[in-house]
């Protein structure tokens, strides 16, 4: 995506909004009162002052201006064969405005919210296979205090993570009570592998993480990746 459409967004301003947005190069979360959606996202056309974008299954224009405003115009009718060249000729029945946010928006859940500043990282690594480069961004981005080694709360951390992406990919909306619901389960499963692999608390080396998948045997774990390689290739079995 344009730089200058990453980031957070918030519908309709900062101090009060319904819903709200996280832009990375690759993907955006979207976040509302009825819950979460995570999809791929990237610009199929430029025009002057605008691009065009699938947003939710359906080709939007969208711009970004100057003053921190995102628009996403709704049209009138079909989209058209050719898109004209400014903004200003579209014919538009309605338009969705979301204003830059500097603070988290609140709205957005944290685990989904943590998992965002990694997403475009991971794909990168991860597009083609779980190979070295997958394994190292995987377990850079889990040891988050950089010690060398992923601590039993941060492969917690970590799970939650993991699991809150897969869920939103094998689901088109998810609800706070699923993802919370999510969020026990996974702990508790990542607190059972700790206590197999960690034992006295003392964490896990890259060397030990490299064959983890492998070596856990976790259905939960398994299922996780299954879910997340419909957006990210390389986690596909």
């Amino acid at each position: 995506m344009p730089r200058r459409m990453r980031g957070y967004w918030a519908m309709p301003d900062c101090g009060t909004y319904s819903q709200a947005l996280i832009i990375t190069r690759h993907f955006y979360l979207q976040t509302g009162h009825k819950g979460s959606q995570l999809r791929p996202i990237g610009p199929i056309a430029k025009r002057k002052d605008y691009w065009v974008i699938p947003v939710a299954g359906v080709v939007r224009p969208v711009k970004v201006t100057a003053d921190g405003q995102l628009t996403i115009g709704i049209l009138a009718g079909p989209n058209p064969a050719r898109w004209p060249h400014r903004w200003r000729d579209l014919l538009l029945n309605d338009r969705q405005e979301y204003m830059a946010c500097a603070e988290i928006p609140t709205i957005l859940p944290p685990p989904l919210v943590s998992a965002m500043k990694h997403i475009d990282r991971i794909d990168d690594a991860c597009r083609a296979d779980m190979g070295s480069a997958c394994r190292h961004a995987l377990f850079d981005t889990a040891d988050k205090n950089k010690n060398g080694k992923i601590s039993p709360q941060e492969m917690e951390s970590a799970a939650v993570d993991l699991g809150g992406v897969a869920l939103l990919a094998k689901h088109r909306v998810v609800s706070g009570p699923m993802l919370d619901q999510a969020n026990d389960d996974d702990m508790r499963a990542a607190d059972r592998l700790a206590k197999r692999f960690m034992p006295n608390g003392r964490g896990m080396s890259y060397a030990e993480f490299s064959g983890f998948v492998a070596k856990a045997q976790s259905q939960r774990l398994d299922d996780a990746l299954a879910d997340i390689g419909t957006l990210i290739q390389g986690f596909r079995p």
